[in-house]
Parts: structure tokens; sequence; C-alpha cells
């Protein structure tokens, strides 16, 4: 005969252990009813099976800071509509992926920007065997002038100042261009040569960087810009590489020029999943 317990409380008999129901037994809480857990932790079987939908503000792993989502072979679908926020480290998304670093902008006279000081900035290293740099509307303050960038195998406590060789080419709108043509300049790669300073003549760009951690090999970069200068010669573009002359691994960089300062620029580093 059914019936209905009604008690306020239910302890166990002895010790600290109470059993509700017997195997295949199955316990209903019908809809409407609550069941609530104050300061008490609720163990669960090792696998929980929900066939319809779980709700949840936040998951975590039970032990340790490692947590698995899923099983091999399964798919997980990010509907339309939903989004997907990343405020960490995203890993293991195959090749071909841009990891952004870390932006910096200057909108005064400064000497130089650096990409290293072995405490606030990025210290480059072999998570990427390729780093770009994205520029935007570089100023220099002294009228043609040239963009150097140097290397430091120090955490950015000094910065070598010569011993690099350059190559690049040119074209602009007003004639035919020159070919590749040798930069013979020691103390710095050259990204371009004779910078215009006016407000007008901002260089946009970017700055390829190959494995740095690479000891046995020489350190290269290689450039593409692009601007705008006053008369006939309106549009340039500059496509360009230089390297250090010695094998060794280095782990920052910094941008200047080689007379007067930095009057503006915007870069945005990232790193290349290869």
């Amino acid at each position: 005969m059914a019936s209905i317990l009604k008690v306020d409380k239910l302890d166990p008999q002895s010790g600290t252990a109470l059993e509700v129901g017997t195997s295949g037994d199955t316990i209903t809480v019908p809809s409407g009813v609550g069941l609530t857990l104050t300061n008490s932790t609720l163990l669960l079987p090792t696998t929980v099976t929900a066939t319809t939908e779980v709700k949840t503000n936040k998951v975590s792993p039970a032990t340790g800071t490692d947590f698995t989502l899923g099983d091999s072979g399964d798919t997980f679908t990010v509907p339309s509509g939903a989004t997907i926020v990343n405020s960490g480290t995203a890993t293991g998304f195959g090749g071909g992926a841009w990891t952004l670093i870390k932006s910096q902008t200057i909108t005064s006279t400064t000497a130089s920007m650096l990409w290293v000081d072995g405490t606030n900035d990025v210290i480059l290293d072999n998570t990427y065997k390729c780093y770009v740099l994205l520029m935007t509307d570089y100023l220099a303050s002294d009228d043609e002038s040239s963009l150097y960038v140097q290397i430091s195998t120090d955490t950015g406590s000094t910065y070598k100042t010569s011993g690099y060789y350059s190559v690049g080419s040119e074209a602009y709108s007003g004639g035919a261009g020159t070919g590749p043509n040798y930069l013979s300049v020691t103390n710095g790669m050259v990204a371009r040569n004779h910078v215009g300073n006016l407000a007008t003549e901002t260089v946009q760009g970017q700055l390829w960087i190959y494995n740095p951690s690479s000891a046995t090999t020489y350190p290269t970069m290689g450039w593409q810009f692009y601007f705008a200068m006053g008369g006939d010669d309106m549009a340039r573009t500059i496509n360009g590489a230089g390297g250090y002359r010695t094998a060794t691994a280095y782990d920052g960089f910094k941008i200047l020029p080689d007379a007067g300062n930095i009057e503006n620029l915007q870069a945005t580093l990232y790193g290349i999943t290869t």
C-alpha cells in the first residue's frame, strides 16, 4: 500500500551515512520542488548524463587546473548568433593562427619603441617561429630620416648598434621606381629610407620577424611599407629584407629613426602558429 511519510528531518540511525532507496529504484523530485544545498558538497558519480540541457554560469576543474571538454571524436557546435570570447590564451587551434601579443602607441616625441624590457613587455621566444608587427601612421621628427630596427639579446638591457645589412626595392607613382639595391648601413636593419616628417607623410606597413630563438641562423626580418609623399611621387611602396651578420638568438627589438625621434606610431605584435 502506497503511503506518505511526513517528517521534518531524516538522520541516520547510526554513524553519519544515510541511504535513500535501493539499487534499481527511481527517486523522483516532482515539478515545482527544489533541492537546496547550503554550505554543503554534492558528490556526483564519475559520469553524469543530461539528455537535454545543462545551464550554469561557470564550469571549473574539480581538482587542479586542467579541464577537458568532451572526448576524442566529439563535435561541439557553436550555433548561429552565439559568440565565443577569448580573454586568455588560445592554443592548439591548428596552423596559421594569429595570436595577439600586445599593442603599443606613441603620440608624442619618443626616442624609440621597445618590444622587450624583461618586465612589462613581450619577450620573443620559441613560442612562435614567426612574429608580425603591424604598423600604422609612423611619423618621425626629422625629414629624410631612416626607419631602423635593432635587436637585443639580453631582454632589452642593450641593443646591437652595428653589424647589420639590408636590401630593398621601391616603386612609386611618378616614375619607374628603383630596383633592388643594397642599403649600405650597419647600425640597424633599414625598414624604410628617407621618411618624410610632414603629418601627411605617415608610413603604414608590416615587419616580419623570423625564428628569433635560433642561435644557429642569422637573425632575419622582412618588411613591406606603403606611404604617400608630396609632388609627383605620391604613392610609394617598398619591400625589403635585412639581417644581423652574426648567428645568434635574440629576445627583443626596437624601432627608431636614425635621426631625431618618433612622433607618432601605433603598432601591434602578433605571433603566428606555423
